[in-house]
């Protein structure tokens, strides 16, 4: 899935404002990986790299004592991506553009792997646990929209007449809400036991903005505050998986 234009800015914004959700996953985290050195961290869907270079900010040590792998299948993003690379003069951080759906190799051992608000953009997960096969991570971390329901809800995005999302021509996209009951059993069938978990709750109150996007805003429901883009509801879960 290629990103449409207030995906990217998106992706750009995080460069400079990291978003709630992107400090409390790195806090959900990094007490498994605080020790790791010389282990090699894929991203999967890393979109411009704005996870690497937040890590460079707020969890430098991790950062530093490690070397990062980034894949996209969106040219602009890993183009973009090498250029603020090469901006920042980071050495232990590389981009491939690559489907990885498509016979994907990094050729390197892979001890984590990050799939960030990426698994909810397509109507199936078994393919990614193909690619978590072949690649063989010990750690899986995921961040997503799940329910506690036991049902999964598809979103089909019709984007064909709004502009502002359908600079390339693209007539739909998924917002995909998966069974967490039903993921973690199928990631335990595919070889990885569920670590830990973690609902995010987002504390901040945002307003809808423009009513012809999907952004996020909040509502006040039962004393905290409930996310939304649109009409769907945003269930974000923070899990970990470590392979059996």
């Amino acid at each position: 899935m290629k990103a449409s234009k207030p995906k990217l800015n998106y992706f750009l914004k995080q460069l400079s404002y990291p978003y709630e959700s992107t400090i409390k996953l790195n806090n959900f985290y990094k007490k498994y990986f605080a020790n790791f050195k010389k282990k090699n961290i894929l991203d999967l869907g890393c979109g411009i790299g704005e996870f690497f270079f937040y890590l460079k900010e707020y969890n430098k040590k991790f950062f530093y004592n490690n070397n990062f792998y980034g894949v996209d299948v969106d040219k602009k993003n890993i183009s973009l991506a090498n250029k603020i690379k090469k901006k920042r003069q980071l050495k232990n951080v590389f981009f491939l553009r690559k489907n990885f759906f498509d016979n994907f190799n990094l050729k390197k051992k892979i001890d984590i792997c990050f799939c960030l608000q990426t698994i909810l953009c397509f109507e199936d997960y078994r393919p990614f646990f193909k690619i978590f096969s072949s690649i063989k991570p010990k750690y899986i971390v995921i961040s997503s929209l799940f329910s506690s329901e036991n049902l999964d809800c598809i979103a089909k995005i019709n984007i064909k007449k709004n502009k502002f999302y359908n600079s390339r021509n693209e007539k739909t996209f998924f917002y995909s809400t998966f069974s967490l009951s039903n993921f973690i059993s199928y990631s335990k069938k595919k070889g990885y036991l569920l670590l830990d978990q973690k609902k995010f709750r987002i504390t901040k109150s945002l307003k809808s903005v423009n009513p012809n996007q999907l952004g996020t805003y909040t509502v006040r429901y039962k004393k905290e505050n409930l996310q939304l883009s649109g009409p769907l509801v945003l269930n974000w879960y923070f899990l970990i998986f470590k392979k059996k």
